[in-house]
């Protein structure tokens, strides 16, 4: 698990993103906020998943074991925004960097929260010498694909998982890898 540690990044207000254990209940209360707002844009693809006896569709619980790094924002110390990366489960990328969980609080969207919280995990792949974060997202979240897109984030072969394979938009961002060594 990483250690907690924080930066500032440009914002109105105060802009702090923040290194954190993934139980976190900062951590935990975002993530139930996305969760509720998924639902609400996927509630068809749910209830005809629900109807064809595969549960919840959007259900994609993570294993706290396969957690590599957890960031949270806050905005004036309010809790604002969230994004984690895991230990890729798709099998053609079984222990790559997966962005996931991105979430910005809809009061304060369009400020620069889920770029600045982006940045600090694509930092922290890099620094672990990660060559790439790859990512999925669906296309009832098309503010998503935009801020991927406009932050150079390349379209990939989907990973999804079946029966989801068609229904994702799959990136991939290459990362320059951070060197350890004395500036020359």
């Amino acid at each position: 698990m990483a250690t907690p540690s924080s930066t500032e990044s440009r914002a109105p207000g105060t802009l702090r993103i923040h290194s954190v254990e993934w139980a976190d209940p900062r951590a935990v209360a975002l993530r139930d906020a996305m969760a509720a707002e998924l639902h609400g844009r996927y509630a068809e693809w749910i209830a005809a998943a629900a109807k064809d006896g595969d549960g919840d569709a959007l259900a994609d619980d993570i294993d706290p074991g396969i957690v590599a790094h957890t960031v949270i924002a806050e905005l004036d110390g309010e809790p604002v925004g969230h994004a984690t990366l895991i230990r890729s489960r798709a099998p053609a990328h079984a222990g790559e960097l997966e962005v996931k969980r991105v979430f910005s609080d809809d009061r304060i969207r369009r400020r620069g929260v889920s770029k600045a919280l982006l940045t600090a995990l694509e930092t922290w792949a890099a620094e672990q010498g990660a060559p790439r974060v790859i990512l999925a997202t669906g296309p009832k979240q098309p503010e998503a694909v935009a801020l991927y897109r406009r932050t150079g984030y390349t379209a990939i072969p989907s990973f999804a998982p079946e029966p989801w394979t068609a229904h994702v938009f799959c990136f991939e961002k290459r990362l320059g890898v951070v060197s350890a060594g004395p500036a020359g």
